[in-house]
């Protein structure tokens, strides 16, 4: 075991030290984590005074762990003098290196600065094919993470990173991420539930970004669009609005009494008339002209008005 051949090299060199203070008790530690690249006497004994500092061997790599066991204590124990012997023959210490795992937001944050380099801009959200992903360091060491390598094909907004951390000093962990960049979109979404029938006005919207491979099919971006159209369907509460949960105001509804309008440079003259279907400004539509039982078809000019040719 490499900390017990430490240990040993010690106690050949002379490490010996006083014993502990009289009235301290000295006790093992049996699950010890040390965040530094060191064990000190410390960690494993308690009781041990002014001498807790010392060096007794190398801490396991990052995450790792090792067993300390008895006839290593009590060589550790004897070189400095304890008064401490074990309690059975098979006790032991287990030391762990501390560590801390830097997951993939902050990978993804590392990424999207080299983006940047690279001249990538707009609003965007990077997709890691691993979302699991973690480099894992000593819980001492900065919790940086810098890009070394980046590659991103622009036509088709994927990238491979190479990446590794802490940023600066000697790597302690590094991988290849791959992944996608997803452009986001400013769509108006309702500021509250708009009813079916309602007409939608500019104070009834508000811009959001979404992920534009979320976009549903036909989905409205352009808020002028929906201003002044009636709600076709009941309108969700910060959903996105498709163009067919939208229409122009009826201003003809089926089965209605409409004035149905005949104009010409030189005339005009007026009917009543019975909607046969609804209709928005501009759309055509037929109507019965109650007087003669004719059916014709006339553009929608106005409320409950029906414009014919001659």
């Amino acid at each position: 075991m490499r900390a017990r051949t430490l240990i040993l090299a010690a106690v050949t060199g002379g490490l010996v030290a006083a014993s502990a203070t009289a009235d301290e008790r000295v006790m093992v530690n049996r699950d010890v984590t040390v965040e530094g690249e060191t064990v000190r006497l410390g960690d494993i004994f308690a009781g041990v005074g002014n001498k807790a500092s010392a060096p007794v061997t190398q801490a396991p790599e990052p995450g790792q762990r090792v067993r300390l066991d008895t006839d290593w204590l009590k060589k550790v124990a004897r070189s400095y003098g304890l008064d401490w012997s074990p309690t059975s023959p098979n006790l032991d210490v287990e030391v762990t290196r501390a560590t801390q795992t830097l997951g993939a937001d902050v990978i993804r944050n590392a990424i999207a600065d080299a983006l940047d380099r690279q001249g990538v801009r707009g609003t965007y959200d990077l997709d890691l094919n691993n979302d699991r992903i973690g480099l894992e360091l000593a819980a001492s060491s900065p919790a940086t993470v810098t890009v070394t390598k980046l590659s991103y094909r622009r036509e088709r907004g994927r990238f491979t990173a190479s990446v590794q951390a802490p940023a600066s000093g000697e790597p302690e962990a590094s991988a290849t991420v791959s992944g996608s960049v997803v452009r986001q979109r400013t769509v108006p979404v309702p500021t509250q539930r708009i009813s079916r029938g309602d007409r939608i006005r500019a104070r009834d919207l508000r811009m959001v970004q979404r992920r534009q491979d979320r976009l549903p099919r036909g989905a409205v971006v352009s808020k002028d669009n929906l201003v002044g159209l009636e709600a076709s369907r009941s309108l969700a509460q910060d959903r996105v609005v498709r163009r067919n949960d939208v229409q122009k105001p009826v201003l003809v509804t089926r089965n209605s009494a409409v004035t149905i309008e005949l104009k010409t440079d030189s005339m005009r003259l007026t009917a009543t008339g019975r909607a046969l279907e609804d209709g928005a400004r501009g759309e055509m539509v037929r109507v019965v002209n109650t007087m003669s039982k004719k059916t014709v078809s006339g553009q929608v000019v106005g409320a409950e008005t029906v414009a014919v040719r001659p």
